[in-house]
């Protein structure tokens, strides 16, 4: 299930002077000019299954199997190999959003630390994390309350893997239109954080990378479909 985004959307993205890590600044503005849809939630365990054929979180420690439950232990490039195997099967393209699509999807037009403000202890209404989980694993995707965009678990549950190469110096030399990331780099970014970590981690802002063949039990992610 997608939510689609008309064109021409500007928000301010990183984080203000005085909060965040040094690699969320300076906080800039960002016009995401192409339109798109993005998943509700991230992909299940279901979705994963039906369309790949098989189960990489079995066996897998701190995982449970569902097929509503957020799909994990999947890397950077799994992620991709989905979006292009989706792509062939319904003839649009399907891919990872980029870090800019990303996170102005996740702030919904909020400027607040969280989509849902600035109090943490909101976050037990919106997020699976450390402080909100039942039990060490994923959880089944929109248990919890949507952002105003209509988006499912965008703060916590899982990490998700976006589109661009990492960079800590990015900010400071993007492009203001459909910044799509550096052209090279080592580490793919992830955004959202998840079941695992403390709240300071799932900041509309935050930002993490991996390599992009780890796998984890807390690493996942949502497609976007390009609609232009």
């Amino acid at each position: 299930i997608l939510h689609s985004f008309p064109t021409r959307r500007s928000s301010d993205l990183g984080s203000p002077d005085g909060q965040g890590s040094t690699d969320e600044h300076p906080q800039h503005k960002v016009t995401i000019a192409k339109c798109f849809g993005l998943g509700v939630h991230t992909v299940t365990q279901g979705q994963w299954q039906n369309l790949m054929g098989n189960t990489p979180w079995k066996g897998n420690s701190y995982v449970k199997e569902g097929s509503d439950i957020a799909a994990t232990c999947v890397s950077w490039d799994d992620a991709v190999s989905f979006c292009r195997k989706l792509s062939d099967s319904e003839g649009v393209r399907y891919r990872l959003p980029t870090e800019a699509e990303w996170e102005w999807s996740c702030r919904a037009g909020t400027t607040t630390k969280y989509s849902c403000g600035d109090d943490k202890k909101q976050l037990e209404k919106y997020a699976w994390y450390s402080g909100s989980r039942q039990g060490m694993h994923a959880h089944a995707t929109g248990q919890k309350s949507a952002n105003p965009f209509g988006l499912h678990d965008m703060h916590g549950n899982v990490w998700e893997w976006c589109q661009d190469w990492y960079d800590s110096d990015w900010y400071a030399k993007s492009a203001a239109t459909d910044p799509a990331g550096p052209s090279s780099g080592s580490t793919r970014v992830l955004r959202g954080g998840s079941w695992y970590y403390e709240s300071a981690t799932l900041r509309s802002a935050n930002r993490d990378r991996y390599s992009p063949v780890i796998r984890g039990s807390g690493l996942g992610f949502r497609v976007v479909c390009e609609l232009e």
